[in-house]
């Protein structure tokens, strides 16, 4: 049975009404849920006279009951007045009973109109749920916001939520005089698990505008309210009344009172206001004060003890658990459910509530409660004997059918105070889950069943294995849609069409306030789409927000809302930015992000789009760096003189920060009258930070663009400061050069002889450079800035060369490096950035030496990009441009970036003569139209399209484009990007026609009905989902769990309704390849003929492309020719790329879904895989695809392991094939052309025969010397050295490898090869070279190296010499240009160690952050893939993983997932275990997708087509047995046996044990003819105890019963059984059926399944019988086997 048909199945019914009853069970969800739980607070408005005020006290239902006598404390309550107008937090605390409740409802109620207030008295749990606290909050702030309109209706409260109420109530505190005040009492002690949601909902509150009184002290209250710096809190404990008072107070009750019975009273009462009352109403007011004072009652008397003795002194059961009944019950108790609980008939409860009706009241819906709350807490103090039995009554009736779904959310807290872990698993039945959540409408209550439901099992993880990782998953799943990330373009459109409202309430509505922030600050970005009332609301939004999100929490998400924040607050952002960085010193530099964020906001949204965009919708711009400051933020300071807005920025506390907002502020105000105070200021503040990592040279040269307008005397100043920075400016090299040029240009004209001078000690700088790149490149820059550094003829003689002599230097040194380097493309660059716009010619010069083709086409596409980037508006010649289109091509993105780029400059660009582009563009219109990503040409054409309507609104060209738009809008193939595309369009075109925007708009509110992810992050969870469901539905298969096909059928119906024909085609080629790995080709081909499309062209070429890719594994199998034939269409990169998609198949035996990739490594290849691998190199064009698979295939060859093992005919016919293919291929038409690789797979091949020895140096040594590249010798070198056997012709090798790498004159290509080195060397155990050659790559970083650069240099040795890595680090000390690394690099190394203890030491993973556990389960499951890591036990498994899943969203956590798959499964393989939690694991898998669609989908409409989609079971899986299910489970074999009824019954368990003959009888009792044959091992018992269990439960059956023992000699509770089997036979017939189960006293003691199985396991079964039931085999696995027989008929005797 499945645990779709769990024993606790909640029936679902809005109204049950019992039989004869007078009240119905009402069920009620969301408002109306929280309605009904306020309606039953003793003091709730209904309650109160109508004559009452109408104010938010009224509308308080959990107010306090009004108190007798009240005394009111006037001085308290104006001291609460006076704290709160400067703090704006007052937690009032106390002794028990002493008032606080009491003040806190009078200070409500007297300032009624503007205080909200919420009572929880603490014995009803539900006034802790959100949904109640939200209720009763809305209908107080609903009051406060529309009380005063004629028309205010407080049944409308039910449609709003309190982020939808915020702009009305902010609006009303901006008017209003007197504070909005928040009371909340009972909020020191919350449950732990309801303390997130409480702390989701006090967020919710106005922190900024409101002050909020607490009940308890200042520590417990800081636990619950948002953690924000701003927040003054402050405490007043709260004394009881004096005796003068308590005198007083009685004197008023009581007339003739006397002093003596006064003071009797002042020492009974102890001032305490609770006592005081509770004297009044039950001594006083019954005139039994002279019984009281008599009774020598004392403060420490319980003064309800008279009360208590006076109800029970019958002494009465039903009495007793009457009133337990309504003690301990937390929630709305109606009659029906108590009459049940106490098995009365509902006559007979209401006569026992008439009976203490002076206790207990019942409301006229049913609902009972006591009417004394402090009766009721004195009976949780006198009752508690009975509790644990009440309850467990309550828990009785709760869970019968009738009242199950009205009180689904009580159950588990009860059974988890009950300790009833068992029943509470089987309760949190994913079908019960589901129900609760449908029906509760509310995430929160997934969550809390989920917590529920982990904390059960955490305790226990081998018994509910299982359930606690579908717990933990759910979970995971959950926090991954909390954040509710909105499509960005979504509200942009809403607002550019004039819906401001809707992007408003769009955005309140986000869960998570982090992403409700990033939505407002969308909007705010926008605000001259909005009228000033909204946009002051939204503001205050937007600091509200600031000022409670603990951004130190989330550093990824928070630098990014800073980003956005800049342009809004800049102060906020930066301190955002600041209070990151300190929390998280390792992976945040505040520096750092200060640049990026300058960077940010000097583009404005025409540069970027929108910076949050997917990429899909807003093209993904080039390195930031690549930008110049050209667009500064022109809306910071815009119009204040530069005095003015020196002195604002004398206000900022650090020089970092206002030299940030320097280089913001100074590149778009140069203009201004005296702005080189400005950039005096600047200059001084680099000087003033030159102890920071700041990037100083870059912010030197943004600075010194606006230096040319100084004074002389401003710029002598300068100069002398920029004199003083000259020894920390110089690296990077780049950056030094490029500050210096700009500084040249800008003094020529003020100081000319200075700036010769400079210019002349630039030149010999430059020219005395080490290292070639650098100094080639550095050359380039110059000559590309020549012109702009004074006369030409003036420059030349200053440097005594022409531009001339500088040209040919540099296509010289070019030529040069590009005969030494590998990595051409990094060397071509730089040159190409600095020369592309004034030296056009020397493009094709420089590239025209690339070594590779389709590394020349990538030149171009830089080249162009970079043309447009550099070159003024203005100067732009669009045939140049279009000349260098023509040298590309559409591989990967080569026209695709730079056309993108060109359609932002249509569309922004002032200065281009737009009549000289538009005849360019038609004529070159052709390029546009051939690219293949159908979204991306979306973004492209649209830009075009509003440069044509702006500039050309005439021409017929524009409606083409139009057509084009909307063309491949409809042509983008995934539902949910097209929706994302369609709003980016939506508004573009509100920009020149409304009425297209508003259809677009339309069409995309429609799609969004029929898509179920309503968000960005519902996307992630789905694709995730997707991912996990499908890739366990592949391992299944593989692992032959799947044989009856039920399971494949399942999970065609859930996933083939939610596909494209494209997605589905991708992932059932997946599982079709699992099948061709478990061998079952027939159902290989029924899947790919049924799934793969059978024509292509009906797609975008790239979803073509991407289809293509995903199936080319399983399609080279199906039918490889048609493969061939499909990828002749296509251009010759993506054939390679789909060939050596194929060839990782080949390699690694997994699926693409696996994510795995073929390393270096021997794999266990059969003959038909080198066949196989030999058919793609024929087809291959890639010179790197030859070296990668021959090199594994040699690899392979000499040390894999393969089944079969090859023949030595075998191994040379496959080595001569691909020597013949190499010698004939190689090199490859469009890849290098010299030999390398040539030399580098026939050297493998040879060395997979033999190791190389000391003959062959010479002829190889050879080989490799006839290359001309020296960085590819240097590469041959090192990777021929370890094929040479002895150690000395490997060093020989080695040793002339590293020579050549320290010789290039590349650091890039010099660092790269010397890495290789370290490697190699460590590998070959040549550890003694390992240090020299770091060392020198160390020092060869230091002209130009990256701190990205040092880290992969300084994991490369951490790897194989820890000390030595932090060695390199500390020797940064002694290089003042680059000791800012030094902590930033230890604290690299410092992660670097944690995991690699973590990867050591398991148990040691809580010691890393989120990051570095990310990191971790990657590595793990890296290594288990690649078969490197240890395959762990289930138990150790989840201990390691479980918590992070739990923990952590789905997106992090994934990796962890992955892991426990595998691990699981390869632990399966070996031995057969854990087959039940596998199959678990896979049905949650499954509801995790149904959950996701279930999360995102927003109508009961949906939900339903999510039920529809994913049925509750599509097929029989009556077999699944929970924890606590043993008897469902007997009754399964017991059915499963009746329904074929056979005569013989084989039992092969290997733990049978005498108790479990029980079930063996009732087999007898159902078929007295039946013949039961058993096989176990011997275990603990002897044949006594199996026939003395029988005698006891049998006599007189007839039934044949054998036992038949097996053991090893040597340990007679082992034997060489394992699975356990269940067959019966029809013998006459030849016909049999089974199943597999675990052992029979096992069954309800842990999760399990009972699977039956198919006819071949069936016969292999019955063979082992046989085998030692009969053939009684000597001997297994070298161990001496015994034997015994236990024979019955019908009475045992031993044989």
């Amino acid at each position: 049975m499945s645990e779709e048909q769990n024993t606790f199945d909640i029936k679902q019914s809005n109204v049950q009404i019992l039989p004869n009853a007078k009240y119905a069970i009402q069920n009620f969800y969301g408002a109306e849920y929280a309605r009904k739980v306020l309606s039953n607070r003793p003091c709730n408005k209904e309650a109160i006279a109508e004559s009452s005020i109408l104010d938010m006290f009224y509308y308080s239902d959990t107010k306090p009951c009004p108190v007798s006598n009240e005394i009111i404390r006037k001085e308290i309550l104006a001291l609460c007045e006076k704290r709160l107008v400067e703090d704006n937090v007052l937690c009032l605390y106390g002794e028990e009973g002493v008032g606080v409740s009491t003040v806190l409802a009078q200070f409500a109620r007297e300032h009624g109109r503007n205080c909200m207030s919420y009572f929880n008295d603490g014995l009803d749990i539900m006034l802790m749920d959100a949904d109640v606290m939200e209720h009763s909050v809305v209908e107080q702030l609903y009051w406060y916001a529309y009380g005063a309109d004629e028309l205010f209706d407080i049944r409308d409260a039910e449609k709003a939520n309190i982020t939808a109420l915020w702009p009305s109530v902010y609006r009303k505190i901006k008017r209003s005089d007197k504070p909005l005040y928040f009371v909340f009492d009972g909020f020191d002690h919350v449950p732990p698990e309801k303390v997130e949601s409480v702390k989701r909902f006090l967020e919710k509150m106005f922190w900024n505008n409101g002050r909020f009184i607490f009940s308890g002290k200042k520590e417990d209250i800081k636990n619950i309210i948002p953690s924000c710096s701003k927040l003054s809190i402050s405490e007043y404990e709260i004394i009881p009344f004096g005796d003068a008072d308590v005198k007083d107070y009685f004197r008023k009750s009581v007339s003739d009172i006397n002093e003596e019975e006064l003071q009797a009273l002042c020492d009974i009462t102890r001032g305490l206001g609770s006592r005081m009352e509770t004297v009044l109403n039950r001594y006083i007011k019954k005139g039994k004060l002279k019984d009281l004072v008599a009774s020598n009652a004392s403060g420490t008397t319980d003064l309800y003890d008279a009360d208590f003795h006076h109800i029970f002194d019958t002494n009465e059961t039903l009495t007793y658990d009457f009133f337990a009944l309504l003690t301990y019950t937390e929630f709305p108790l109606q009659v029906p459910v108590a009459a049940a609980i106490l098995s009365l008939s509902e006559d007979e409860f209401l006569g026992v509530s008439e009976k203490y009706k002076e206790f207990v009241h019942i409301d006229p819906s049913g609902i009972c409660t006591l009417i004394n709350e402090g009766f009721h807490k004195y009976l949780k103090r006198q009752l508690t004997s009975l509790k644990q039995n009440i309850e467990l009554k309550i828990l009785h009736v709760l869970q019968m059918p009738q009242y199950m779904i009205s009180h689904c959310s009580f159950i588990p807290p009860l059974m988890k105070t009950l300790h009833k872990t068992d029943q509470l698993v089987n309760f949190l039945s994913r079908d019960n889950i589901q129900k609760i959540l449908v029906n509760k409408h509310s995430q929160a209550a997934l969550n809390e069943q989920c917590e529920f439901g982990y904390e059960a099992c955490k305790d226990e993880p081998e018994k509910y294995a299982a359930t606690l990782f579908r717990f933990a998953l759910n979970k995971s799943m959950s926090r991954e849609i909390e954040k509710n990330e909105l499509w960005d373009n979504e509200l942009e459109a809403l607002l550019a069409t004039g819906h401001s409202e809707q992007a408003l309430a769009l955005s309140r509505n986000v869960y998570l306030s982090e992403e409700r922030l990033k939505s407002f600050l969308l909007i705010a970005r926008k605000k001259d789409l909005l009228n000033p009332s909204d946009y002051e609301v939204l503001k205050e939004n937007i600091n509200q927000l600031v000022s409670t999100i603990q951004f130190e929490k989330i550093p990824s998400k928070a630098i990014e809302l800073a980003k956005l924040l800049m342009p809004i607050d800049y102060e906020s952002a930066i301190a955002i930015v600041d209070k990151v960085a300190k929390a998280n010193k390792e992976t945040v530099n505040a520096d750092r992000v200060y640049t990026l964020m300058s960077l940010m906001s000097n583009k404005t949204d025409a540069e970027t789009g929108n910076v949050t965009n997917f990429d899909m919708v807003s093209a993904k711009i080039e390195d930031d760096e690549l930008r110049t400051f050209t667009h500064a933020a022109k809306n910071l300071f815009a119009d204040v003189s530069v005095d003015y807005f020196l002195g604002e920025l004398a206000k900022l506390p650090s020089n970092s920060r206002k030299l940030h907002l320097l280089q913001i502020w100074l590149p778009e105000h140069e203009n201004k009258e005296n702005i080189g105070k400005a950039v005096l200021q600047a200059i001084q503040l680099i000087v003033a930070v030159s102890d920071t990592d700041m990037p100083k040279a870059k912010i030197l040269n943004t600075v010194c663009h606006s230096m040319s307008k100084m004074t002389p005397e401003e710029m002598k100043k300068a100069m002398a400061y920029i004199e003083s920075l000259t020894d920390t400016i110089k690296y990077p090299t780049f950056d030094y050069v490029d500050a210096e040029l700009t500084i040249i240009e800008a003094t020529k004209d003020i100081l000319p002889e200075e700036s010769k001078s400079r210019l002349e000690l630039l030149y010999l700088y430059i020219c005395d450079l080490e290292d070639e790149s650098v100094r080639v490149s550095c050359l380039s820059k110059l000559l590309g800035r020549f012109d702009y550094l004074g006369k030409r003829s003036e420059t030349e003689n200053t440097l005594g060369c022409s531009t001339g002599d500088i040209r040919r230097d540099i296509i010289s040194g070019i030529r040069h490096l590009l005969e030494e380097t590998a990595y051409h493309l990094k060397v071509v660059e730089e040159p190409i950035k600095a020369l592309v716009c004034d030296y056009p010619t020397m493009i094709d010069e420089l590239i025209d030496q690339i070594n590779t083709t389709e590394r020349k086409k990538r030149a171009y596409s830089l080249a162009a990009s970079q043309y447009l980037l550099k070159q003024e508006e203005k100067k732009v010649k669009l045939d140049k441009f279009f000349d260098l289109i023509a040298k590309t091509d559409n591989t990967y993105d080569n026209r695709e970036n730079p056309l993108e780029l060109l359609s932002r400059m249509l569309y922004y660009a002032e200065q281009i003569n737009h009549e000289a582009f538009l005849s360019v563009l038609k004529a070159n219109f052709h390029y546009f139209e051939k690219l293949e990503r159908p979204s991306r040409k979306v973004i492209i054409f649209m830009r075009i399209y509003l440069w044509m309507t702006k500039h050309f609104p005439e021409d017929s060209f524009a409606n083409r484009i139009k057509g084009l738009v909307l063309d491949n809008w409809q042509s983008i193939e995934m539902l949910k990007e097209r929706i994302e595309c369609g709003f980016f369009l939506a508004k573009n075109f509100a920009k020149v026609s409304s009425g297209d925007a508003e259809d677009i708009l339309k069409k995309c509110r429609k799609m969004k009905t029929e898509c179920f992810l309503a968000s960005s992050s519902c996307i992630t969870a789905y694709d995730i989902a997707l991912e996990l469901y499908s890739r366990s539905m592949g391992l299944l298969v593989r692992y032959g769990m799947c044989e009856d096909e039920q399971l494949l059928t399942q999970f065609a119906d859930d996933i083939d309704a939610q596909l494209s024909d494209g997605e589905k085609a991708v992932i059932w080629s997946n599982i079709a390849l699992e099948y061709y790995l478990a061998n079952d080709t027939k159902q290989f081909n029924q899947l790919c003929g049924k799934y793969f499309p059978a024509h292509f062209d009906t797609c975008s070429v790239l979803d073509q492309k991407i289809v293509i890719f995903g199936i080319a594994p399983a399609m080279f199998y199906y039918s490889r020719d048609t493969l061939y034939s499909l990828l002749t269409r296509y251009d010759e990169q993506f054939m390679n790329d789909c060939l050596k998609h194929v060839t990782e198949f080949i390699f690694c035996k997994e699926a693409s879904l696996s994510g795995v990739s073929a390393e270096y490594q021997a794999y266990p290849l059969e003959y038909k895989d080198y066949q196989d691998l030999i058919a793609i190199l024929e087809h291959s064009t890639n010179d790197e695809i030859f070296y990668q698979v021959v090199n594994i295939i040699a690899k392979s060859l000499k040390e894999g392991k393969p089944k079969q093992t090859l023949s030595s005919n075998q191994k040379n016919a496959i080595v001569n094939e691909i020597e013949r293919i190499v010698n004939e291929k190689l090199p490859t038409r469009f890849g290098i052309q010299h030999d390398g690789y040539k030399i580098a797979c026939l050297a493998a091949l040879r060395h997979s025969k033999s190791e190389f020895s000391n003959k062959d140096s010479k002829t190889w040594f050879d080989a490799i010397d006839r290359i001309d590249n020296k960085a590819d010798k240097a590469f041959l070198f090192l990777q021929i050295a370890p094929y040479f056997q002895k150690k000395g012709d490997k060093e020989v090798f080695f040793e002339k490898g590293i020579e050549l790498a320290e010789s290039i004159s590349s650091t890039f290509d010099k660092v790269n090869r010397l890495d290789l080195s370290i490697n190699e060397c460590v590998e070959n155990n040549l550890g003694n070279l390992v240090k020299p050659v770091a060392e020198t790559a160390m020092r060869s970083l230091r002209l130009n190296g990256t701190l990205d650069d040092y880290k992969r240099l300084i994991d490369m040795v951490y790897q194989h010499k820890p000390e030595l890595a932090e060695e390199m680090v500390n020797n940064l000390d002694k290089d003042p240009a680059r000791v800012q690394y030094k902590n930033r690099l230890l604290s690299h190394i410092s992660s670097a160690k944690k995991l690699k203890q973590a990867h050591d030491k398991l148990d040691t993973i809580d010691n890393l952050n989120r990051r570095e556990q990310v990191k971790f389960f990657t590595k793990q499951l890296d290594n288990l893939l690649n078969g490197k890591g240890q395959v762990l036990e289930l138990n150790r498994i989840l201990d390691l993983s479980i918590k992070h899943i739990y923990d952590h969203n789905i997106d992090d956590a994934k990796f962890a997932i992955l892991y426990i798959m595998e691990d699981v499964y390869r632990k399966y393989k070996q031995s057969r275990q854990n087959k039940d939690f596998l199959l678990n694991m896979h049905r949650a898998f499954r509801y995790n997708l149904k959950l996701v669609l279930s999360l995102a989908a927003d109508t009961k409409e949906r939900i339903d087509r999510v039920e529809s989609l994913i049925r509750t079971s599509t097929f029989t899986d009556d077999g699944y047995i929970q924890v606590g299910e043993e008897e469902k489970a007997k009754a399964y074999i017991l059915n499963w046996y009746q329904s074929f009824n056979y005569n013989t019954l084989t039992i092969i368990d290997p733990y049978f044990k005498p108790q479990d003959l029980a079930i063996i009888k009732q087999l007898c009792d159902i078929n007295n003819d039946l013949e039961i044959r058993i096989l176990t091992h011997r275990q603990k018992y002897q044949n006594e105890d199996y026939t003395t269990s029988w005698r006891s439960i049998s006599s007189g059956v007839t039934n044949t019963l054998s036992l038949n023992f097996v053991w090893y000699d040597d340990n007679s509770k082992d034997g060489p059984l394992h699975d356990r089997y269940w067959i019966c036979s029809d013998d006459e017939n030849d016909e049999h059926q089974g199943i597999t189960l675990c052992s029979i006293d096992s069954l309800g003691k842990k999760e399990s399944s009972i699977i039956e199985v198919d006819g071949g396991k069936i016969l292999s079964a019955l063979l082992s019988y046989s085998k030692y039931a009969y053939t009684h085999v000597r001997k297994m696995g070298g161990r001496e086997l015994k034997y015994c027989l236990l024979y019955t008929s019908p009475s045992p005797r031993d044989a």
